[in-house]
């Protein structure tokens, strides 16, 4: 009997995953993405990744739950670039492994996670939360294996388009008032939200989405239309961000916005910041009366002291001290378990143990994902966090120092521009939600990804044997 080719072997194998996966969960949703997504991963990985940024999109709407843990597209299609590497391990012979600082002290951290889960209320949250890094850990190591080459293009152009999707809906949202009532502007706008169902996170995704844009236009291998195209969509992102309102989001995307303008034109940036110094005067004078300035300039709003229990909420204040509350309330639970917190995932699950009073509401999250690891994880994990984000800063200042071209420099400036938008960001959010760690995984295999680098033919090659 002739034997199948390695490749139709595993298409077929992921197929009978897909079904199985299927006939678990119950739920036809499962066959609609995990069929097509494997069967797209075997034969076509870049492609599965250029898809990855789509599920984000729906993640919220089309998840199942399995033995109390949430399975959706983005879950799927994970797991889909893991098998991926698996089946080419197979047809290949040998499994592809580099290794990376990276993906290394990424390893330690997620050590340090299931370090707090040892303690912890709910193994389940915790396990929920640890899903995520996991997610990110596989895609910062996996990514530059199973897109080498020029494919990076297809998943900038993946991350691009599911960006300018998601924008023209809450532009169409902004500008028809389409939304909630609590989302009312000036009484005829509506602050965008996408498909997220809030504006904080549809903000976050935009944010996290157009530096690739940005990047493969200036510094990456785009033709003139090309990059024409990509700073189209660049700006309509740009557009979504404003229209959602998010002080957070605009705040991270002029530090991203900036620090990459910097990096490709130091006179520009000199020129830029001259000119803001001008202009400042103009900020706290007629022009700070508009909403936009308003919006902006009022991240403290009537917000005296630090005693949050003792400040009376405002409509003007609210946002500012439902924050300061959540704050305070992590800060409690560092003190109580300064080593490793009260485990990961687990804020809101012991919140009202250390709730501030008239601040019930857990909301998920601390609004301060530095407050948060912390909290959930303690000195060690903030310890193991910190070293996380010096590595991957200096991985990439000296990956830039080189002096990258091509796809390595369009790819490197994207990596750069995501990260310091979600370091600004998460001072006052959480942006591990509705699957956009994925963007950031994406983000994280930059260095090793923009080099090119195919572990077939460096170090850390581990060989299947020959009965795969």
């Amino acid at each position: 009997m002739p034997t199948a080719p390695p490749r139709t072997r595993a298409a077929l194998a992921g197929l009978a995953l897909g079904l199985a996966l299927a006939v678990a969960s119950g739920r036809a949703v499962v066959v609609v993405a995990a069929v097509p997504l494997g069967l797209l991963a075997l034969v076509h990985p870049h492609l599965i990744l250029a898809a990855l940024p789509a599920t984000v999109l729906v993640a919220q709407r089309l998840s199942v739950s399995l033995g109390g843990l949430r399975l959706g597209p983005v879950e799927v299609a994970v797991v889909a670039v893991a098998v991926a590497w698996v089946a080419k391990g197979v047809a290949n012979r040998r499994l592809e492994l580099s290794a990376q600082a990276i993906p290394l002290v990424l390893l330690a951290w997620v050590w340090a996670i299931t370090l707090s889960l040892l303690g912890s209320s709910s193994l389940r949250a915790g396990l929920t939360e640890a899903a995520k890094w996991i997610e990110i850990l596989l895609l910062a190591t996996l990514v530059p294996l199973l897109a080498p080459g020029g494919r990076a293009r297809y998943v900038v152009w993946g991350v691009a388009a599911a960006g300018v999707a998601s924008a023209l809906l809450g532009l169409l949202q902004f500008i028809t008032g389409s939304g909630p009532p609590g989302f009312l502007l000036m009484g005829r706008f509506m602050r965008a939200y996408g498909t997220f169902q809030q504006p904080n996170p549809f903000a976050a995704h935009l944010g996290l989405s157009l530096p690739f844009a940005l990047a493969w236009a200036l510094a990456g291998p785009a033709g003139k239309r090309e990059r024409w195209l990509l700073l189209a969509a660049a700006g309509l992102m740009g557009l979504g961000v404003l229209a959602s309102w998010s002080r957070g989001a605009w705040l991270g995307l002029a530090v991203a916005a900036g620090l990459m303008a910097a990096l490709m034109w130091k006179r520009v940036a000199v020129v830029a910041l001259v000119l803001l110094l001008i202009t400042s005067p103009l900020w706290v004078g007629p022009a700070s009366s508009s909403a936009l300035a308003q919006r902006a300039l009022g991240m403290g709003g009537g917000v005296e002291g630090f005693n949050v229990a003792q400040v009376e909420p405002t409509d003007e204040n609210w946002s500012v001290v439902e924050r300061l509350a959540h704050w305070q309330a992590s800060w409690r639970m560092f003190e109580d378990r300064p080593w490793l917190g009260v485990g990961f995932g687990n804020y809101e699950v012991v919140y009202g143990a250390y709730s501030v009073p008239r601040w019930s509401d857990p909301l998920g999250h601390a609004h301060n994902y530095y407050l948060n690891v912390l909290a959930e994880t303690g000195l060690v994990g903030l310890a193991t966090y910190i070293a996380l984000g010096v590595t991957v800063w200096v991985t990439l200042a000296r990956a830039w120092w080189r002096r990258p071209r091509g796809q390595a420099g369009g790819l490197l400036l994207a990596a750069i521009g995501v990260l310091a938008y979600l370091s600004v960001h998460s001072i006052v959010d959480n942006l591990y939600v509705h699957g956009m760690q994925v963007l950031v995984g994406l983000a994280l295999a930059a260095p090793a990804w923009g080099a090119g680098e195919d572990a077939a033919t460096t170090h850390g090659v581990v060989p299947c044997r020959s009965g795969l």
